[in-house]
C-alpha cells in the first residue's frame, strides 16, 4: 500500500489540518466553524487543507464531546396501510443509522383520518423531541397543533400529505397534483375512447395527497377526455372491507363503469369486489403504491396502472432532512425531488409501446409523443417523480386498448 492510500485511509483531524496549512489548531477551529477573525489568505490556506487530507468533522464525535443529541418522532397511520407499513420499516431502519449519529426515532402511531386524535397525538408528544414528522391531515386543529410545536422551537416537517397552511418547515412526498393528472391522462388512453363513467376512491379528502391527487384526475379527465365522466369521490378511510363495500356499490349501481382510480389505499377491498362481479378485466384500475397485494393485482390483470414512490428511496433524502431539522433551518419549504422513472406511453392500434424515461409525468398528456425528459424528446429537468408501472402486453378483446 502507497502512502497515499494509507493517508487516504486515516481520517483526518483538525490537528492535520493545521499541520498542513502552517495555523494554529484555533485557527482552524474558526475557519471550519466560520467565525470571524481570520485573514482571507489564511483562510484560503486552511480550506485548501481541508480540500487536500479529504477532512470531514466527526458530527457524532462532536455532539458526544458537548453531551448533545437528538430525538426524533414519526406519526404515521395506524391500519393495514401497506405502503405505510413499508414506510415505517424504512423509517425504523433508518433509525439504527441514525443512533451511530446520536440521533433517536420514536414511531407512533395514530388514526391520521380523525384530526381530534391526530391533534391530540401531536399535542400530547413529549418535550424531549426536536423534530416531528407527521403524515398530516389538512384540517384546523392538526395545524393548529402543528403550530403549537413549531411555537415550542420544534421542528416539523410533513411526510406524504402536506398542510400547506400550518408553519411546518418542511414537506417531503411527490406533487400529488400531477400524479393525479398522470392517473387521468393514462386512464384515457387505456379506455381508447369509450364513453361512461369513472369512480374514484380516496382514504379520506382531509388528507391533502388524496385531495390533491383527485383534483389532478378531475383537471384533467374533465378538459381532455370529454367521454368520460368522473362521478363524485368517496371516502374509504384507506380500510379494505370498507373500500370492497364501496366497490361493490359502485359496480352494482353503475353498469357504465369503465374505470376506477383509487388515490388512497385499501386496495384488498378494491381487487375482491372486482373480481366477485367478474368485471375486473373490463373495468380499468388505477391505483398507488406498489406492495405485495398491489403486484399481485398486477400480475392477475385486476389491476392496471400503479404510480409508486418507494420509501426506500426516500430512506437517502430523510437522512439528510434529520440534519436540517437538527439545525432548525428556517429556509423556504420545498418539495423534496425522487428519483425514478416514469413510462410514458403511446398507445396504437393492438399493442400498448411503453418507452422507459425520466422526466415530470405530467408533461405526459394527450398530443403529446413521449412526456419531458424521454430519450426520444428533448431533455430536460424534472421538478417530479414517481413512477408508473404497468405491463406492456398484446390487448385480448375484452379490454379494448388496455395494456
Amino acid at each position: 500500500m502507497t502512502a497515499g492510500a494509507t493517508q487516504s485511509a486515516v481520517r483526518a483531524t483538525l490537528e492535520d489540518v493545521a499541520r498542513a496549512a502552517g495555523v494554529s489548531l484555533a485557527t482552524v477551529d474558526r475557519v471550519v466553524n466560520r467565525r470571524d477573525g481570520v485573514r482571507a489568505k489564511t483562510v484560503a490556506r486552511v480550506q485548501a487543507a481541508v480540500a487536500k487530507l479529504g477532512y470531514r468533522a466527526d458530527v457524532a464525535a462532536a455532539r458526544l464531546a458537548r453531551g448533545q443529541s437528538f430525538r426524533f418522532a414519526f406519526v404515521l397511520p395506524s391500519g393495514s396501510n401497506s405502503f405505510m407499513t413499508s414506510l415505517t420499516e424504512q423509517v425504523q431502519r433508518t433509525a439504527h443509522w441514525l443512533a451511530s449519529q446520536r440521533g433517536f426515532i420514536d414511531v407512533v402511531h395514530v388514526d391520521v383520518f380523525d384530526p381530534d386524535v391526530l391533534a391530540g397525538a401531536l399535542e400530547n408528544l413529549s418535550p424531549v423531541y426536536q423534530g416531528v414528522a407527521v403524515v398530516a391531515l389538512d384540517h384546523p386543529r392538526v395545524r393548529a397543533a402543528i403550530d403549537e410545536l413549531v411555537a415550542r422551537k420544534v421542528a416539523v416537517v410533513t411526510l406524504v400529505s402536506d398542510a400547506p397552511s400550518s408553519r411546518r418547515l418542511h414537506y417531503v412526498g411527490i406533487d400529488n397534483p400531477a400524479a393525479g393528472r398522470t392517473a387521468a391522462t393514462l386512464m384515457g388512453r387505456f379506455l381508447g375512447g369509450r364513453k361512461g363513467t369513472v369512480a374514484v376512491i380516496a382514504g379520506s379528502l382531509s388528507l391533502r395527497d388524496h385531495s390533491e391527487r383527485q383534483f389532478g384526475f378531475h383537471q384533467i379527465l374533465s378538459s381532455e377526455y370529454r367521454n368520460l365522466l368522473a362521478l363524485p369521490a368517496i371516502e374509504g378511510r384507506d380500510d379494505s372491507e370498507r373500500t370492497r363495500e364501496l366497490t361493490a356499490a359502485l359496480l352494482a349501481r353503475h353498469a357504465d363503469l369503465r374505470g376506477i382510480y383509487c388515490c388512497g389505499a385499501g386496495n384488498r377491498g378494491i381487487a375482491d369486489a372486482l373480481e366477485i362481479s367478474g368485471r375486473a378485466r373490463k373495468v380499468v384500475w388505477i391505483t398507488h403504491e406498489l406492495t405485495q397485494h398491489t403486484r399481485r393485482f398486477l400480475v392477475r390483470g385486476t389491476l392496471d396502472a400503479i404510480i409508486n414512490q418507494d420509501p426506500v428511496t426516500r430512506r437517502a433524502l430523510r437522512r439528510e432532512s434529520y440534519w436540517r431539522i437538527a439545525r432548525v433551518s428556517r429556509s423556504a419549504p420545498t418539495r423534496s425531488a425522487f428519483a425514478s422513472t416514469f413510462f410514458c406511453a403511446t398507445i396504437c392500434r393492438n399493442v400498448v409501446r411503453a418507452a422507459a424515461c425520466v422526466g415530470a409525468a405530467d408533461d405526459a398528456r394527450p398530443g403529446r409523443r413521449h412526456c419531458r425528459g424521454c430519450p426520444a424528446a428533448s431533455h430536460s429537468d424534472s421538478h417530479f417523480s414517481l413512477s408508473v408501472i404497468f405491463f406492456v402486453a398484446r390487448v385480448d378483446g375484452t379490454r379494448e386498448g388496455r395494456p
